[in-house]
């Protein structure tokens, strides 16, 4: 296994480097099937790392909307602005 790239990095609130050994495991998985062209490998790699990386980021902009709402429970206008109400 290695680490790569932002595997090496990590991945901010979320287990950090453990992302980064996620990958790599991942990565050394479709190594291991040898009946695969490398081509399908990278392809699916890159697969993998994109929903990774929109994982990350979804919650990532979870986390800043409800830090954004605790910050404006004193103020039920803002509040009820920042809220997504249906």
């Amino acid at each position: 296994m290695f680490l790569a790239g932002d595997s090496a990095i990590g991945s901010p609130y979320f287990q950090s480097i453990s992302l980064g050994f996620e990958c790599a495991m991942h990565l050394v998985g479709l190594l291991a099937q040898r009946h695969l062209p490398l081509r399908d490998v990278l392809d699916r790699y890159e697969l993998f790392m994109y929903k990774q990386w929109l994982r990350v980021y979804m919650r990532s902009k979870m986390i800043k909307h409800n830090k954004d709402l605790f910050e404006t429970l004193d103020d039920p206008l803002a509040l009820l602005d920042k809220l997504h109400i249906y």
